[in-house]
């Protein structure tokens, strides 16, 4: 009965295959399907266990890419990882040969199968890891996820309604995820120059959560390179099409635009920070202490935070918000001098003190000299009369102005 039971489900496949099914194939493809759940209890009950799916004999690729997909969903049900993920790199294996001779109907079952692969083998590493022995699942299964994204890539097929290629961003950013996590980030330039280059359709012709996801990886690896430009472009339009109700994922795209944002002078409000905790954690402190001007505190925020801001990988970037926190300081010394538009050295030092920042008269001018250099300040320095003497139009420009410059 278990093995009358198990060439049933191998004929399901395969009937779907035939009649080209392709949403009910690439459900009950995956590994927690419903459909693999009642299959694999049928043969339990029958059987007493799960030996007929190693026993029994495939005698076609397709049947048996199949039945490893049993024995992974199997071994996957008693909690042995590292072999689930082993039987589900073979059956991705035998599908993705004949991928190669299916038309854009295969492709929601290839993404997940790849979907699965991953889930597997992040499972496995922990699995390994915690066993005291070499991991290495995830990066082997980049490997495999990339050859189907290669079987997508070179899709020559005429009609491009029925093209491979309209899998290649949803392949894309799942192998994005992975190299993120493998902190592999030479491997995510080289997928997105692979995929830039190819012959493939335009970006937005493609659903918006994979533009989302795909402007926001690539938006990240431009902040990662200080191409602030280009990253503030792709993470705004992460963040305006991403789901209200996608939280995590908003806050992930603000942990990045909003130091961005800083360095142009733009502010989060606080509207935005109570709303996003986590924002308010990283980044609440710096914003206060730019608004009061206080250069003291901005350097005790960004203390505070510097492991995590490390970790995430913006600690860089928050650090060049501090001429803001400066120009800050500056215009404050400027407003209780009475916004007199000779303000001499001295005050300024005597500023920084305040703050518990000594700083001798040499390192005071070259401040000064750079805040008026960057254009956060107008005016210019007179060394004979140890003197600011600031414009009397606009003597602190607003930031954004200074920023377009």
């Amino acid at each position: 009965m278990a093995d009358t039971r198990l060439n049933k489900a191998l004929y399901k496949f395969k009937a779907l295959k035939a009649t080209q099914n392709a949403q009910e194939l690439a459900q009950i493809v995956r590994i927690e399907s419903a459909y693999s759940k009642l299959v694999l209890d049928d043969i339990y009950r029958e059987d007493g266990g799960f030996s007929c799916l190693f026993a029994h004999n495939p005698r076609t690729l397709w049947e048996d890419m199949s039945l490893c997909h049993f024995r992974a969903s199997a071994e996957f049900c008693t909690g042995n990882y590292v072999e689930a993920y082993s039987q589900q790199k073979q059956s991705f294996d035998k599908f993705n040969v004949a991928f190669q001779r299916m038309t854009r109907w295969a492709v929601p079952t290839l993404l997940a199968m790849c979907q699965d692969l991953c889930m597997l083998a992040r499972r496995a590493d922990r699995q390994l890891a915690a066993q005291g022995m070499p991991v290495g699942k995830l990066e082997d299964a980049t490997r495999a996820v990339n050859t189907g994204l290669s079987s997508c890539m070179i899709d020559r097929e005429p009609d491009p309604s029925k093209s491979r290629k309209w899998g290649m961003y949803r392949l894309a950013n799942l192998l994005l995820a992975a190299y993120f996590h493998l902190r592999a980030y030479n491997m995510c330039n080289s997928t997105i120059k692979a995929i830039t280059a190819s012959d493939m359709p335009s970006l937005d012709l493609f659903p918006m959560s994979d533009q989302v996801m795909f402007r926001y990886y690539r938006g990240v690896l431009a902040f990662r390179d200080e191409r602030y430009g280009p990253a503030k472009e792709d993470l705004l339009f992460a963040l305006q099409h991403c789901l209200r109700g996608a939280y995590r994922n908003r806050t992930r795209i603000l942990s990045f635009l909003v130091p961005i944002q800083m360095m142009e002078g733009t502010l989060p409000n606080r509207r935005l920070l109570q709303k996003y905790p986590v924002i308010d954690d990283l980044y609440g402190g710096m914003v206060t202490a730019i608004r009061h001007g206080n250069l003291r505190a901005f350097d005790q925020a960004l203390q505070a935070q510097e492991w995590r801001l490390v970790q995430l990988g913006t600690f860089m970037a928050a650090e060049r918000v501090r001429p803001i926190a400066v120009r800050g300081l500056l215009r404050k010394t400027y407003l209780i001098g009475g916004k007199a538009p000779h303000v001499r050295f001295s005050k300024f030092q005597a500023a920084f003190e305040a703050c518990d920042l000594s700083l001798d008269m040499s390192e005071v001018e070259c401040t000064l000299a750079d805040m008026i250099a960057k254009g956060y300040v107008k005016g210019y320095m007179s060394q004979s009369h140890a003197t600011v003497v600031l414009s009397k139009v606009q003597p602190f420009p607003p930031l954004s102005s200074v920023h377009k410059k």
